[in-house]
């Protein structure tokens, strides 16, 4: 028996153009601040290993493979315990309504 998990974004932006909670464009790493706005998943365009919150106390650090999606709720990505570099990071973004 097998299985497929769909998983359908409407929108990505690169980690490097993210905004963050204060409305600075500096990347999507904090390890103070959450996202303007949680993405729906993420896809690393290189190998590595990223830490995760869920803004909801919850955080979660994943050994990634480059060009994995990734369907976990981020709100806050942390510079401590993320090899990747904010440009190796693609946050995703839910459908977009007609």
């Amino acid at each position: 028996m097998s299985s497929t998990i769909s998983f359908l974004a409407g929108s990505y932006i690169d980690g490097d153009r993210a905004l963050l909670a204060d409305g600075v464009t500096a990347g999507c790493q904090s390890d103070t601040q959450l996202l303007q706005k949680a993405a729906v998943g993420f896809v690393p365009t290189a190998a590595g290993t990223i830490k995760v919150g869920d803004g909801r106390g919850g955080y979660a650090t994943f050994t990634v493979v480059a060009g994995s999606v990734y369907p976990v709720r981020v709100a806050q990505v942390y510079d401590t315990g993320t090899s990747l570099t904010n440009a190796q990071i693609q946050l995703l973004y839910g459908p977009v309504s007609p």
